[in-house]
């Protein structure tokens, strides 16, 4: 792993932690105790190199790329189409990639697409009955999904909250470069390999890795449960908890609060998070998880709710534990009417509560984080 983590480091400096988690998951079908999907989506900004992480491991064999495809292309009941053909019944043992997921995600066969690889995603059987007669199959597909878009819109929060906590998320941040530094870098451009070429020893070096894992694990491994670090394991569990809370839809009618959060059962977004910690512990060389690993199960959970909903709880951590609407209208750079309406939301899910403090004429409105969370700043 030392050659892999030197090549990429050489040439893609700052995305080695995304890289081994993607390559993570495409090595899950080693690991035998697995058996839930995964599904991974990257975010970021155009050329924030989201393209690129899948791009290099686009060769690896358990790649299943698809630019796009429809709710037929899944599954169709059409005579001529064979079942070999149908997307379902290539899933078995790959990783469908789709490296531009808005426009699937936001066409108008959305509704339809999306339920099935929640039946899908769940690890279930899938059977569709039509003019034609039952389609489909009655065994359960284990394969992971991976996907690249710029950003969940609101609504598209809603459609994944409809399917529950099955999907989550990797933020790819901004290089932050000054004027000077970003000059630099593109002049070296010139001087040195092209992207084509990069990205093509990138790929044949994972793709050494991969073969490599497939050389010395024929018959797969199983999972050492008992060596498992159980503080460890319990973090994950808590942190399975947050998700769900962070990402539950708060049901409004005519802009009031109806209700309470509609908050999921955690038990898939855990089985996932510690699925994905599973992985990157096997590609480090072992069977069994350390607090090494907990570090990127915070690092997805937190990319895997809203960013207005985790920037504040980012905030709290950051700041002892509390924030005031004007600190934290100065780091959101929103009024402070809208940062008094996501304090009361993180009030309503249980992060945090109210409180005041002294202000220089009058007392500043404030949001503390629930003590339980408070183990949160520990991991940073």
């Amino acid at each position: 792993m030392d050659l892999f983590h030197k090549t990429i480091a050489k040439y893609f400096p700052d995305r080695i932690l995304e890289l081994d988690i993607l390559v993570a998951i495409c090595a899950s079908f080693f690991i035998r105790d697995i058996s839930q999907p995964m599904a991974l989506f990257l975010l970021g900004n155009p050329s924030s190199g989201k393209s690129t992480l899948l791009e290099i491991i686009k060769e690896l064999p358990v790649i299943l790329w698809r630019d796009n495809l429809t709710s037929a292309a899944l599954l169709s009941a059409a005579p001529n189409v064979a079942p070999e053909d149908q997307l379902l019944h290539q899933l078995e043992g790959k990783v469908l990639t789709i490296p531009e997921f808005a426009p699937l995600a936001n066409n108008a066969q959305a509704k339809q697409i999306m339920p099935d690889f929640t039946r899908l995603l769940d690890g279930n059987a899938f059977v569709r009955h039509t003019g034609n007669g039952v389609i489909g199959t009655t065994e359960a597909q284990r394969f992971n999904m991976l996907g690249a878009m710029v950003r969940v819109s609101p609504k598209l929060w809603e459609l994944f909250g409809n399917m529950g906590p099955r999907l989550v998320f990797l933020r790819l941040p901004d290089r932050q470069q000054s004027l000077d530094q970003t000059v630099t870098r593109l002049t070296k451009l010139s001087s040195k390999r092209s992207y084509t070429e990069k990205l093509e020893v990138a790929r044949k070096i994972v793709l050494a890795f991969y073969e490599n894992i497939a050389k010395f694990y024929p018959d797969g491994v199983t999972w050492n449960k008992e060596a498992d670090d159980k503080e460890t394991i319990q973090q994950i569990a808590k942190l399975a908890v947050l998700v769900t809370k962070m990402r539950a839809i708060m049901p409004k009618e005519n802009r009031q609060y109806v209700g309470k959060p509609q908050i999921e059962d955690p038990t898939r977004i855990y089985m996932t998070l510690l699925g994905i910690c599973k992985c990157v512990a096997f590609i480090r060389g072992r069977t069994h998880i350390t607090e090494e690993e907990l570090a990127i199960a915070y690092r997805i959970a937190i990319d895997s709710v809203p960013e207005e909903r985790s920037g504040i709880l980012l905030a709290m951590i950051g700041n002892d534990g509390t924030i005031s609407t004007k600190e934290y209208a100065k780091i959101a750079g929103v009024s402070r009417g809208t940062v008094y309406a996501r304090f009361d939301d993180m009030v309503r899910l249980g992060i945090s509560g109210h409180a005041k403090k002294a202000g220089k004429t009058k007392q500043i409105e404030t949001v503390t984080l629930k003590e339980e969370w408070l183990w949160l700043s520990e991991i940073c």
